[in-house]
């Protein structure tokens, strides 16, 4: 398993329990369109709609919503990602990167703050 996959792994239990904390808040990973897929699934993925270069967490949670690509220490964005980052942005959606998943948990309840949603963690 990639270290980003573990990292990914933590933040989507701890965004799991706070699913059932708070009801209203809802996530979900967008799938690699491209991660060590054969060429049969890269075409399957395709078909589906999945595209390259978008962040790895889709974060609801109302009135916000935002992503958070994970990446380990010292990795850089892939090739699309400033091709669609800067795009998502446009429209008024926050994208984060976060390199480890103390960071990520920092950048989910900064928004938890914005949202009014500090009182329980």
């Amino acid at each position: 398993m990639r270290i980003e996959e573990e990292y990914q792994n933590i933040v989507v239990e701890y965004l799991d329990g706070l699913c059932v904390i708070d009801e209203s808040i809802r996530f979900t990973a967008i799938e690699p369109s491209l991660y060590l897929s054969s060429e049969r699934q890269k075409g399957r993925k395709k078909k589906m709609g999945v595209r390259p270069g978008f962040p790895d967490l889709l974060i609801v949670m109302p009135p916000m919503l935002f992503f958070i690509e994970m990446k380990k220490e010292n990795s850089t964005i892939t090739n699309e990602q400033p091709n669609v980052f800067p795009k998502i942005q446009e429209c008024n959606v926050p994208v984060f990167i976060a390199h480890d998943p103390i960071e990520a948990l920092d950048i989910i309840h900064d928004m938890m703050d914005k949202t009014g949603r500090n009182n329980f963690i």
